[in-house]
């Protein structure tokens, strides 16, 4: 079993963030179908429920979200806290929400804006503060970024019934502005409508 520290801005924070990997040393190895699991301090919520109500209200609107439990964190015999157990999000989560993970899975991080950058898939590919803004989870051998560049282009080039007629045929919307409206909700400022970081995007 891999362990490891997650997240950038919190590794000199008292309350780590955790992720467990299974398979990091036996690639077909997991844990009752689970491959990762993701510890969450949740150290900017002192009630520790938000995140968690906010994953149960995305799964209430039928939209893909992660499972999550409460979980006391011992290591070692030590007890480290309250911690909030979250599904990783990889090609066993789109199989098992979508019935396939052979699409292009991205994980975006600021400054994923879904603004123009230019007609060539290699455009969306740049790289900010070493590491890809929009990066395939899946697929990573064909590193194919045509889709993504078909969504840019249509959100960034077409107004109108022509931008309508377009994006309903590249985005499920009604999914979509339930989302938005979780964030809302939930005041979730690290996403697509906060500062553009920390969301994902799959073709089924």
């Amino acid at each position: 079993v891999g362990l490891r520290f997650r997240g950038d801005t919190i590794r000199n924070k008292q309350k780590k963030y955790f992720r467990i990997s299974f398979n990091s040393i036996d690639a077909n190895f997991d844990l009752h179908g689970i491959e990762k699991m993701d510890l969450n301090a949740e150290i900017n919520d002192p009630s520790l429920v938000r995140s968690k109500l906010g994953w149960e209200l995305f799964r209430y609107l039928g939209v893909p979200g992660s499972r999550s439990n409460h979980v006391l964190l011992y290591i070692n015999n030590e007890f480290y806290g309250v911690y909030l157990n979250t599904e990783h999000i990889d090609e066993r989560f789109v199989k098992s929400r979508f019935d396939n993970n052979d699409g292009n899975l991205y994980r975006n991080l600021f400054p994923a804006d879904l603004v123009y950058l230019g007609a060539s898939q290699d455009d969306y590919k740049y790289k900010y503060d070493g590491r890809r803004a929009y990066a395939l989870r899946t697929n990573e051998d064909w590193d194919d970024y045509g889709d993504l560049t078909d969504l840019i282009t249509t959100l960034n080039q077409l107004n109108g019934e022509q931008l309508k007629g377009e994006l309903e045929q590249l985005i499920n919307v009604q999914q979509f502005l339930k989302a938005m409206a979780v964030d809302v909700m939930s005041g979730n400022w690290d996403g697509y409508s906060g500062v553009k970081n920390n969301y994902y995007l799959y073709r089924d």
